[in-house]
Parts: C-alpha cells; sequence; structure tokens
C-alpha cells in the first residue's frame, strides 16, 4: 500500500449538531469529509500532518515572540501572578534555547520534548515531524496555576541578529514558528524601548506570519524605562519599522507596559499605560470564549487548502498524461508549465493569489514527493469536502457557543492583575 493509502469507506452518519457538541462535529466532519482528500493526495508531504483529535479540544494557546531579552518571559512570569515556570531562566543575556509549553500540573514538573510531543492528551504530536533536532529544544512547564486551567503559553528563544543565530540552530526556526503560529490562538510580538531594531531572521519569522495576522498582538515592554515624551518617538518608530515588515494595511494596535514585578515606582508613565493594560487582559480573557470559532475558522482554511491542492495535483497528472517525453514528471513542475497550471487552476475555480498555496515551495515539495502516490481527483471525495464547505459549515456555525463555562474564573485573574497594577500606580 502507498504512503497514500487506500480509497476512504463511505461517510458514516454524523448527529445532529448542538451547541453542546460543536467540537464534537468539527472533529468528526474534518475526519470523514477532508482527511480523506489529504490522504488521497499526500497532502502531509506538501503542507502540514492531519489535525489530531486533542488539537479539537485543546485549550487556546499564546506564543510569544521577540528578540533576546525584550521580556518574554518574564510577561509569562508577570501573568503567572509573579510564580515563574519550572526550569525559568532569566537574565540579559540569551537564557532561553527552548521552546517550552507552559501548561497546568498539580504539582510543578518539566517535560522533555519528544515527551511531550508523544502524549495524546496535549495538542502538540504535530511536532515530530520537525525530528529529534527540534524535539531536543522543545519542553513542557507544569505548574498549579489558575490562569493555565484556560490558557497555554509557549515561550520561545530569543531571536538574535545577523549570521550567529542561523549558525547556532538545529532545527529550521523560522519553519517551526510559522507552523505553532498556525496552531495557536494568538501570537504576542514583544519589543522593548531600547530594542526596537528588526534584524533578518526577525523579518523572515514575521514574513512568515502571513496569514495570521489577525492573532498578532504587538507589545512595547519595559515602557517606565524612558520618559513621556521619549515613549512618543520609540512607539512611533516601532510602528514604521513594523509597517515595512508586515503586510497589512494598519499595523496591529501597540500595547505599552511593563510586564514585570519591579516596576518604575515613577506613577505619570505607569498611569499613561494603565488602559493598555487592561485592553490587553481582556484579549486574553475572550481567548477561551472564541476558542470553537478558531478552530472552526483554522479548519475552514485547511478544507479550502487542501481542495486546492487536489485540483492542483490532478490537473498536474492530467499534463503528464499529455507529454509524451521521458522525464515528464519534471517536465510539468518545471518553472514555465507549473506557472501556467496555477494560473489555469485559479482562473477556472475563482479563486483569489491567496487561496493558492506557496508557488516555490509546493515546487520544491513536489520535487521530493513520491510521484508514485500521486493520484487524480476522485469526484466523490471532492463533493464531501464541497458539502462540508458549503452546508456543514453553516450549521456548525449557528451553534458555536459563546460563553465559557470558566468566564468567572478567567475573569478574577485579569481583575486580580489589574487591581495589582493599579496599586503600583498609587
Amino acid at each position: 500500500m502507498g504512503i497514500c493509502g487506500k480509497d476512504p469507506p463511505p461517510v458514516p452518519p454524523i448527529p445532529p449538531c448542538t451547541n453542546e457538541n460543536v467540537a464534537q462535529i468539527l472533529q468528526l466532519s474534518y475526519e470523514h469529509k477532508i482527511a480523506p482528500l489529504e490522504k488521497r493526495h499526500c497532502y502531509e508531504m506538501f503542507h502540514t500532518p492531519p489535525l489530531c483529535a486533542s488539537e479539537f479540544k485543546a485549550k487556546p494557546m499564546v506564543l510569544f515572540l521577540g528578540q533576546y531579552s525584550v521580556g518574554k518571559t518574564t510577561m509569562i512570569k508577570y501573568l503567572l501572578g509573579g510564580d515563574e515556570y519550572p526550569g525559568t531562566r532569566i537574565g540579559p543575556e540569551p537564557t532561553t534555547d527552548c521552546f517550552v509549553v507552559v501548561h497546568h500540573a498539580e504539582t510543578p514538573r518539566t517535560t522533555m520534548g519528544t515527551s511531550l510531543a508523544a502524549d495524546g492528551s496535549m495538542p502538540f504530536q504535530s511536532l515530530n515531524q520537525f525530528g529529534s533536532a527540534f524535539l531536543t529544544h522543545l519542553r513542557g512547564a507544569g505548574m498549579p496555576c489558575k490562569l493555565l486551567k484556560h490558557l497555554y503559553f509557549i515561550d520561545t528563544p530569543g531571536i538574535l541578529s545577523g549570521q550567529k543565530q542561523t549558525a547556532a540552530r538545529e532545527y529550521d526556526f523560522a519553519s517551526v514558528t510559522r507552523f505553532i503560529a498556525d496552531k495557536v490562538d494568538m501570537i504576542v510580538l514583544l519589543f522593548d524601548t531600547s530594542k526596537l531594531d528588526i534584524s533578518d531572521e526577525y523579518k523572515l519569522v514575521l514574513q512568515n506570519l502571513k496569514g495570521n495576522e489577525e492573532k498578532i498582538k504587538i507589545v512595547l515592554n519595559k515602557a517606565d524605562m524612558v520618559d513621556p515624551g521619549e515613549l512618543i518617538r520609540v512607539r512611533g518608530a516601532l510602528m514604521w519599522s513594523l509597517s515595512k515588515v508586515i503586510d497589512t494595511p494598519e499595523v496591529p494596535k501597540v500595547y505599552i507596559g511593563s510586564f514585570t514585578e519591579k516596576q518604575s515606582k515613577n506613577s505619570e508613565i505607569l498611569e499613561l499605560f494603565k488602559d493598555d493594560y487592561a485592553d490587553f487582559f481582556k484579549e486574553l480573557e475572550r481567548l477561551p470564549n472564541q476558542v470553537v470559532a478558531r478552530r472552526v475558522n483554522d479548519v475552514i482554511k485547511r478544507a479550502k487548502s487542501v481542495r486546492v491542492h487536489a485540483l492542483l495535483m490532478d490537473e498536474i497528472l492530467r499534463q503528464i498524461g499529455l507529454l509524451k517525453t521521458e522525464g515528464r514528471f519534471h517536465t510539468v513542475l518545471g518553472d514555465e508549465r507549473l506557472r501556467a497550471i496555477f494560473v489555469d487552476i485559479r482562473l477556472k475555480h475563482r479563486l483569489a493569489e491567496s487561496d493558492m498555496p506557496n508557488y516555490r515551495l509546493y515546487q520544491e515539495n513536489a520535487l521530493k514527493s513520491y510521484f508514485k502516490d500521486w493520484k487524480r481527483a476522485d469526484e466523490t471525495l471532492l463533493l464531501r469536502i464541497e458539502e462540508f464547505l458549503m452546508k456543514d459549515i453553516s450549521t456548525i456555525i449557528e451553534h458555536i457557543p459563546h460563553d465559557d463555562p470558566s468566564a468567572p474564573s478567567i475573569k478574577k485573574v485579569f481583575e486580580d492583575l489589574i487591581q495589582k497594577q493599579k496599586e503600583n500606580v498609587e
């Protein structure tokens, strides 16, 4: 049996959708109407592995990105009420050299990356695709904390400048962050008032966040280190730098603050950004209420991507069938002919440019794939995915719950943080 496997069996009956079982229905719809098309057309070899059951049930995830010493780990400590997660190291030099998943546990503990990625109760199995070189730079940090009952925090290694960072990596940092960014519910980009430069690697990371712009929150940290007049200049300089890198009509809002226990006693400065604290905490507080809607949105995007992938593979195989020359697989995947196929598919199916996969990446993956496992499109499977997009999704959206039962608990956590901040100002 080839890597793509056999054709799938008929779709079993899926229960009616209700407010209580939306996540389950989304999972069943994915498994029976999207995953079979992924399997038939080797989607995993071109894009990402199949979604696992734990990803549909997972708590919201918040990813922290930024250069070294901008305060990512310290900010997580601040949000956790001043408690450090197990294995925390904080200092002026680069200290976090791993991706750290901070999660709830009854007793403090650390988990090695291989074990974390093998834990079926957590949504990180797909990270196995990056191999042992990455897994040695991944770990879990469990601790008893009320906020972690609602959210996962993902701390990351600091982004350095120049070639030093690239040479030090044993894995593709930009690819890993892109993959995780696609999975999380919020991306916090941290800057501090003394580090506004955006290095080449940071630019690559930011460019790789394309498609996730609505998740991005910009935080200008350590704002109590400068006077009010300087703060306005620094914020303007940061927004100008970001506008050159993040390709959106408007740069996301910049939240100004100082997320540390040891804050300046300058009440004038702290008063300036008290509203930003409240606004940022409100964004975090909303995540559990939005998690089901986010999962639905992600599955819709994936379904559309799978459909386009199937149409491209079908057309490439059709073109190969028309050629009579040797080496025809490479001939079709040559620049001119493959670009023509991309244009034909886009026009024929009225797709936007953003609906198409990255051309160069697709070409590279196609040439590395197992051609013997490529298959022409199956009309039944295409109809199933069309049914999901045109019919099932509207029913699922109707029943998305808008009230999380744990909302009062997470609200209390942030009320306490705001009260602590007010005490600092006073």
